[in-house]
């Protein structure tokens, strides 16, 4: 198990000090004219490596993104990368761990596609696994969750892949991925820079805990069936292990800083046209839509613990 992609933000400090920091981790570093992903300014780091800051919103922070092509350029690890970039406030958005199977040949295609349409699996996804098949590589790759999901699984041919992007490799190759985002993704590096000699097993279990193969048996419950033995010798564990995610609770003061970074011009607007009855009367409209946690944050904020708003909207879900 190695880590094969890292991506995630720098808050909590200016951007002048993060990027004066990140600078001196790429020296590969070549400013662009343009942005993207919301911010304004952006630079290339080891050819396909990416940082993201901007001028008018200093509060998200510097993003960064390092792809396995830069990592390999750079000539370091992934692990060097991680500890140097968690700083003051990181929070990191994007995680993949790959897991190799060069040698062994104990991932057959064949067979998880077998599994695959028989049902023989229990898989976080909440959507039916997604097959592709490259019919110019003859490679095919399975996915267990698309899209926005903060875990997605593949399962594919790299020998296929290599030989597609004209690179000489002769013999098997089958890599089971995942893909953590968000609060997963942060989670798991956290956890990875805590155990930074073993922690590959512990990620075999979270792998095995986002996606089981199995092998039917009477139970009518899938979940109770044994796991698949190449599935367990491939992984080399047998237990399962989530990830342990600590949320921060919201507060006033984040709300505030919301507003005042995503929506400040827009209340401007709407104040010099229509006047502060206008802002007033949409916030009062939105009483309908609060939820348990607002009215927390509500109380929270009022220095209230554990007691209910009389007020509340009866519909309140």
């Amino acid at each position: 198990m190695k880590i094969d992609w890292l991506e995630g933000t720098i808050l909590g400090m200016s951007v002048e000090s993060a990027l004066e920091h990140l600078k001196t981790l790429f020296p590969h570093w070549q400013e662009l004219t343009h942005g993207g992903l919301g911010y304004e300014c952006s630079a290339v780091v080891y050819e396909t490596g990416r940082v993201y800051w901007s001028k008018a919103r200093p509060d998200n922070g510097v993003h960064f993104s390092l792809p396995p092509s830069a990592i390999e350029l750079s000539g370091l690890d992934y692990a060097t990368y991680a500890k140097a970039l968690n700083i003051r406030d990181t929070k990191f958005t994007r995680l993949d761990l790959a897991a190799d199977d060069t040698l062994a040949e104990i991932l057959n295609l064949e067979t998880i596609c077998e599994a695959v349409e028989a049902g023989h699996f229990v898989s976080i996804a909440k959507k039916k696994p997604l097959q592709i098949i490259d019919y110019e590589s003859g490679g095919r790759t399975f996915y267990f969750g698309r899209g926005q999901s903060q875990t997605i699984i593949r399962l594919y041919d790299k020998a296929a892949e290599q030989r597609a992007q004209r690179k000489r490799f002769l013999g098997h190759w089958v890599r089971a991925e995942m893909q953590l985002r968000k609060e997963r993704a942060n989670a798991a590096v956290k956890y990875i820079l805590e155990h930074p000699d073993d922690w590959q097993p512990q990620a075999c279990s979270w792998l095995l805990a986002a996606l089981d193969f199995k092998i039917p048996g009477p139970d009518s419950t899938k979940s109770r069936w044994q796991t698949a033995e190449w599935w367990t010798t491939f992984l080399e564990v047998t237990s399962k292990e989530r990830l342990f995610i600590s949320r921060r609770v919201r507060t006033i003061d984040d709300v505030a800083r919301w507003l005042e970074s995503q929506a400040a011009i827009g209340m401007l607007i709407i104040q010099t046209v229509q006047g502060k009855t206008a802002l007033s009367d949409m916030a009062n409209h939105a009483a309908g839509r609060l939820k348990p946690k607002h009215i927390q944050m509500i109380n929270a904020a009022r220095g209230i613990e554990n007691e209910e708003e009389e007020n509340a909207p009866s519909d309140v879900p």
